[in-house]
């Protein structure tokens, strides 16, 4: 009667036990997400400042050798200018493939210095102005700077007695003469400068 007993109670704990199921494990890879496109980044449009810097140094050298002559605007005749016509000239001429012009078309030395404004011999860049002042500290003279090296600006201007012609910071007619009468570096205001009205980048 016992062991009827005991075999009765193991069948009645083995009955109720739960039976384990092993899942088997398969392994699925984790699904990539979708990149998103790569934007091309846009180009910084150009200002007339960073065009200028661009052509000047070329464009400028076209105007040497070209004789002086007060009044004379060399888009008339190109083998004659004085020092405001030449660097309105420049200026035109360097912006003439892109998409600004130069508004007022001419400024006299006084409406150059008034539509520009002073900045550090550090700073200077090519389309930037230089004045020159004579004994009397009156504005006389002035030229439009070409070129920059570490230790060197260049600049052209319309001699009365020489013409157009380039001189640096480095020559000795700078020592000698120019150092002396020596006013400023100036940059053009950005009013100077107008959109044409048919852009090139328009379309």
């Amino acid at each position: 009667m016992r062991k009827v007993l005991v075999f009765a109670l193991l069948v009645f704990v083995f009955g109720c036990t739960r039976k384990t199921v092993v899942r088997e494990y398969v392994y699925k890879p984790p699904v990539p997400k979708e990149e998103a496109p790569q934007q091309t980044p846009q180009p910084v449009p150009k200002t007339p400042h960073d065009i200028l810097r661009e052509n000047i140094p070329q464009m400028s050298s076209s105007f040497l050798g070209a004789k002086y002559k007060f009044g004379a605007n060399p888009d008339d005749d190109p083998s004659y200018t004085d020092c405001s016509h030449l660097i309105c000239a420049v200026i035109r001429k360097s912006l003439a493939e892109s998409d600004y012009e130069f508004k007022p078309y001419y400024f006299s030395t006084d409406k150059i210095y008034e539509n520009t404004y002073k900045i550090e011999q550090d700073d200077v860049k090519p389309g930037d102005i230089i004045f020159f002042k004579d004994v009397k500290r009156q504005l006389r003279h002035l030229g439009v700077v070409n070129k920059i090296t570490p230790d060197n600006i260049t600049f052209i201007h319309a001699s009365s007695q020489a013409g157009v012609i380039e001189r640096s910071t480095n020559s000795e007619s700078w020592y000698y003469y120019w150092r002396y009468r020596f006013d400023s570096f100036r940059r053009w205001k950005d009013e100077v400068f107008a959109r044409k009205k048919y852009s090139m980048n328009s379309e």
